[in-house]
């Protein structure tokens, strides 16, 4: 794992911003990490997050466009955010918040069985199995799978190798949540927030031949349909 990544990891050993309702304690225990080219895992000291405005305005975003949000939802969105270092500004988070109301409404399940959108994208994060499992193939490593269990406290998670694993393993809303946290930080190389977010939508090439055709990023109509999104809950 590079430099970056270790910062990443440590970042959220001495971090307080997490966000719980009714002053709950949420410990992150047995975070993995890498030490220099080796894969290693180490029992941190236990971190505890706690309440803040970042919670109460993710709660009060997907309250708006699904009453029957639950906290743990929105807990772990926060875990995952906080993990990645996606609340380093309030911007970022924001449109993070915002990513997820255009994405899905903040839903997970309709009507009782889990959101299925166009094109067969699955969840709250709205994520193709197909490009899932081919992430999953190609770029996740086993100490990533050591994070997500972490991330999803699920100690059983194992990588889906077939479409139809990853199907399964989407439809999982921890899962779901923490992929898309995976997803967004390799988009988040770059620093800006609203190039990963297109980068996100449309795709690698499809953001490229945005960009490379002359148009604003901020014009993208992803980028654009977030700040809708958000402006009603502003």
């Amino acid at each position: 794992m590079k430099k970056l990544n270790i910062l990443i990891l440590l970042s959220v050993f001495t971090s307080t911003s997490l966000i719980i309702p009714k002053a709950e304690t949420t410990v992150l225990d047995n975070i993995p990490y890498k030490n220099g080219d080796s894969d290693s895992t180490k029992k941190t000291k236990e971190v505890f997050i706690k309440i803040n405005h970042n919670f109460n305005f993710a709660y009060k975003a997907f309250r708006y466009y699904n009453p029957e949000i639950d906290t743990q939802t929105v807990m772990q969105f926060i875990k995952v955010c906080e993990f990645y270092n996606f609340d380093t500004t309030q911007t970022i988070f924001r449109m993070l918040v915002g990513q997820i109301l255009i994405e899905s409404g903040s839903k997970h399940y309709k009507n009782g069985n889990v959101n299925i959108g166009g094109g067969g994208h699955i969840g709250i994060a709205q994520i193709s199995p197909k490009s899932g499992l081919a992430i999953m193939t190609k770029l996740v490593t086993n100490n990533d799978i050591e994070v997500f269990k972490c991330l999803t406290d699920d100690t059983t998670l194992i990588k889906p190798i077939t479409y139809s694993q990853s199907i399964n393993w989407l439809s999982n809303k921890n899962n779901n949540l923490t992929f898309w946290g995976y997803m967004m930080n390799k988009n988040m190389k770059s620093g800006l927030v609203e190039n990963a977010l297109v980068k996100y939508n449309a795709g690698l090439g499809g953001y490229q031949n945005y960009v490379n055709s002359g148009n604003k990023v901020s014009n993208h109509h992803y980028i654009t349909g977030i700040k809708n999104k958000l402006a009603k809950i502003n």
